[in-house]
């Protein structure tokens, strides 16, 4: 983030900061929800090719508009999908409303306007907030399958299958980026540091949780990107697919193969378009520098985040809760390690160490998974492996365009109960 996108104003009863989040997160958090929803609609495991980008023209999609030899080549039914950033919305849901406009340029500690609450430490007067914007996204959808018969039976498949030209509501959850400059403010004047001496950042994620009126979401740092903090909400998305058509394929000699079926999809939604970090510590936004480079982005595409619409809605067992459910990607198709030590606090480390000491099962007290998108990977069958030893999870069906989830589950009673049983044993020794 640079210097001149941060906002100082020292004239009110609390000082402030603001910084712009990466909409192009949210964007690719909904390509990819709406990616998986399309390929929902169809039988399992239907598209041979999925292809998402907003750098190809897929409309009249043939061999001889296409330099890409090797992209056509590749086996069919395919799925291309182009996605369409519609900046002025003029019939966008509360149109003109403090719930989704900007009204007023400024903002006042004593009348919050259109901000909307995020992290609030009423006693301290500490507060991250942020301004709603509804966006609208619309995607140009082609289905290319190798007959004119499957082409057929599909499009009436997909016209039954689900409404067109009617809205819809798509219910799931998504990740707003919070900027890196909001986050360090914030655990700056805490004096909880982002990473603390080992390197853990388990501290500010804990507080997050204890104060926000969201989950706080994290995506680990690895050697393709950032560590990066998200505000996990639920969202209905406004969804109506429009002109629905069938192509008469490419003609190549005396035959006719690659035919398409086309349709628009368009989504409205609503996200965070300013983050705001309110504080009486004048000093600190006075003399705060941002630390931290920009969010790392290909100017050609989204940064394609699935966001798992139910992590913290899983029924688990009483005592059992979800202890961290960081996300994280890969840079090759080869094996990958990533140490997740720095999200695991020293009380669950020392009653790990004793199970490992003792033969006692982690079963016990620990449940680890990983998803890979909405798919659960499994370690039995090598997709992955898990080293409670140093603390490390290898991911072997590694792809780099996809978006990992590790999500461990832990029993608090128990683990509460063996620290106390623990510390006793220091005690008489």
């Amino acid at each position: 983030m640079k210097n001149e996108d941060i906002f100082i104003d020292h004239d009110i009863q609390l000082d402030y900061a603001m910084a712009s989040p990466s909409l192009a997160h949210t964007y690719g958090n909904v390509t990819c929800f709406i990616t998986e929803w399309l390929k929902g609609l169809f039988p399992k495991n239907y598209f041979k090719t999925v292809h998402v980008s907003s750098t190809i023209a897929y409309r009249n999609f043939s061999r001889f508009n296409n330099t890409n030899k090797e992209f056509i080549k590749k086996s069919k039914p395919m799925l291309i999908i182009k996605p369409r950033i519609e900046l002025d919305n003029e019939d966008g849901f509360l149109k003109e409303t403090y719930f989704t406009t900007r009204i007023v340029d400024m903002m006042d500690s004593t009348d919050w306007g259109n901000l909307q609450d995020y992290v609030s430490d009423v006693y301290n007067q500490r507060y991250v907030k942020f301004l709603m914007n509804r966006l609208n996204i619309s995607f140009d959808v082609s289905i290319i399958v190798e007959t004119q018969m499957e082409q057929i039976n599909m499009a009436h498949y997909f016209k039954n299958r689900v409404r067109q030209g009617r809205p819809m509501f798509l219910n799931t959850c998504l990740e707003s980026f919070v900027p890196r400059d909001i986050i360090a403010l914030l655990a700056k004047d805490i004096a909880v540091p982002i990473k603390d001496d080992m390197g853990h950042v388990k501290p500010i994620l804990d507080f997050l949780n204890s104060n926000a009126c969201y989950p706080t979401t994290y995506k680990y740092k690895n050697s393709s990107g950032n560590d990066e903090f998200f505000r996990y909400y639920p969202a209905s998305i406004e969804t109506t697919i429009t002109g629905l058509s069938m192509d008469d394929g490419v003609r190549k000699g005396y035959t006719t193969d690659n035919f398409q079926i086309n349709f628009t999809i368009n989504c409205e939604f609503s996200t965070a378009g300013l983050y705001y970090y309110f504080t009486r510590n004048r000093e600190l936004v006075k003399r705060f520098v941002p630390q931290y480079e920009e969010v790392e982005t290909n100017s050609s595409q989204m940064i394609p985040i699935f966001t798992v619409s139910n992590i913290f809605d899983i029924e688990l067992p009483e005592g059992w809760n979800v202890y961290t459910s960081p996300m994280y990607t890969v840079d090759s198709n080869k094996p990958e390690e990533l140490e997740f030590e720095p999200l695991i606090n020293t009380s669950l480390k020392e009653v790990i160490n004793y199970h490992r000491k003792n033969g006692i099962p982690l079963s016990v007290f620990l449940s680890a998974s990983v998803l890979k998108g909405n798919k659960l990977m499994s370690e039995e069958l090598g997709e992955y492996k898990i080293d409670w030893d140093k603390l490390t999870i290898t991911t072997y069906n590694c792809n780099p365009s996809s978006t990992y989830r590790f999500i461990l589950n832990v029993n608090t009673h128990y683990v509460n109960e063996l620290i106390k049983y623990l510390l006793n044993l220091d005690e008489e020794r």
